[in-house]
């Protein structure tokens, strides 16, 4: 029989053989669910002309961490076709250095008209952070 010993990180539950890795591990912390709060919102002002996230403003629905990760489920206001999505949401990536978004972009504007009517107190990325609109 063979005793084996593992280091556990105790916020995201991974398994290591040495302590000092399983320190490292945790030392990432646990990500600020408040750096994104419900109702923020964000779109990819540099997606190019082809891409899917072209003519796209999100708004943040909930805020999901698990371990070290944390992304976002969104409401998304679209202009390529696929419709506007406000009362369900889909799944997003964190936002970390995404630009601020074009304020006079249509998409923008019906977001903001979608997030009063939810009387959801809006935000906007600026690049950095949440910042009152």
């Amino acid at each position: 029989m063979k005793k084996e010993i593992l280091y556990v990180c105790e916020i995201c539950g991974k398994k290591f053989k040495s302590a000092s890795k399983a320190k490292e591990c945790e030392k990432q912390g646990i990500p600020d669910k408040d750096k994104f709060p419900v109702g923020l919102i964000f779109n990819d002002p540099t997606a190019p002309s082809d891409s899917f996230y072209k003519d796209i403003t999100f708004a943040v629905a909930k805020v999901n961490v698990q371990g070290h990760y944390m992304g976002v489920s969104a409401w998304a206001c679209r202009d390529n076709g696929a419709g506007d999505n406000l009362d369900e949401y889909c799944s997003y990536y964190p936002l970390d250095g995404k630009d601020e978004p074009n304020r006079n972009h249509p998409t923008f504007k019906r977001m903001v008209k979608a997030l009063k009517k939810k009387r959801i107190p809006i935000t906007v990325w600026n690049g950095k952070k949440a910042v009152k609109l």
